[in-house]
């Protein structure tokens, strides 16, 4: 059994140990590894690995809402400064070389995109400045830092607007990409494809790479798992039975971030109870209300 697949054995149940030390602590975002997420990183790493290149590839991260995306950058990025070196670059937090993340405007404007980046920098700037000077201030300041890699968030956001703004975006995001002879990573929905496909040479340079919705397999069995272990409550056998992991499955529509928050309620209702191992009259008891009811209910 491998080290990830161990912190839950499926037959007998045997925990890996509790990792939270704090009730308070259990609301705090934390990374739970789980196969297609690593395969993600590892796609994730490959490219930060690559040499630089003036038509440099790169990386469409998709999937639902609420599927992991975001959470999987962050880490990525976070572990990457935490590690420190990889090969001759030094993505410490001192370290020259770093990963740049900025979040795509509501809407395709290129001078709302720099703007945005140029605050990530923390450079000076005004909002007002044409966008030939903010992208002229953000490739001399990411030249200047050795920038290495640049993760866009919220791709989809592009879709909105015109025809020529939507070709002006993405032309904006290729001189970028080709200038800093970096890779770009655009994360989004199922819509990002459709926004990145409508330029031709973006589409074949940025890999699709999509993060599902969880079945109630044994690979969610270990997930689930993990996630009630790090609660600080014992998920076994509940994590076993097919009819928990289908109830669970549809209550959060296999949505990773709808299974973190509805496994959270229920530790917390645990713990509340003095209630140590999970069962499915806990899961029914929590409050809740499935994604797809929420956005109906709009």
């Amino acid at each position: 059994m491998t080290e990830l697949n161990a912190a839950i054995d499926p037959i007998n149940g045997n925990s890996a140990g509790l990792l939270i030390e704090d009730l308070n602590d259990l609301r705090r975002p934390c990374w739970i590894p789980y196969p297609r997420a690593e395969q993600g990183f590892q796609k994730l790493l490959d490219l930060l690995r690559s040499p630089p290149s003036h038509r440099p590839g790169g990386m469409l991260l998709y999937g639902d809402s609420n599927s992991g995306k975001t959470t999987l950058t962050r880490y990525f990025q976070a572990h990457m400064a935490k590690v420190g070196k990889v090969g001759d670059a030094d993505f410490s937090f001192r370290g020259p070389n770093y990963i740049l993340t900025v979040q795509c405007p509501p809407y395709s404007s290129t001078g709302a995109l720099l703007s945005g980046t140029l605050r990530t920098l923390k450079a000076p700037h005004q909002d007002s400045w044409h966008w030939e000077k903010k992208l002229g201030a953000t490739v001399s300041i990411l030249s200047k830092t050795n920038v290495r890699m640049v993760i866009i968030d919220e791709i989809h956001n592009a879709l909105t607007g015109s025809h020529d703004k939507r070709v002006h975006f993405l032309n904006t995001i290729k001189y970028l990409s080709n200038e800093l002879c970096v890779p770009v990573v655009a994360v989004g929905t199922s819509l990002a494809l459709t926004t990145i496909q409508t330029d031709q040479q973006l589409g074949s340079r940025l890999e699709p790479f999509k993060l599902p919705k969880w079945d109630a397999d044994k690979e969610f069995a270990q997930f689930l798992g993990r996630i009630f272990l790090h609660l600080k409550v014992k998920p076994v056998p509940a994590v076993n039975s097919r009819k928990f992991r289908e109830r669970f499955v549809h209550m959060t529509d296999g949505l990773t971030g709808e299974v973190w928050s509805l496994a959270l309620k229920v530790a917390e209702g645990m713990h509340a109870k003095g209630q140590e191992i999970v069962d499915e009259d806990i899961v029914v008891e929590t409050p809740w209300v499935r994604p797809q009811d929420r956005r109906s209910e709009r």
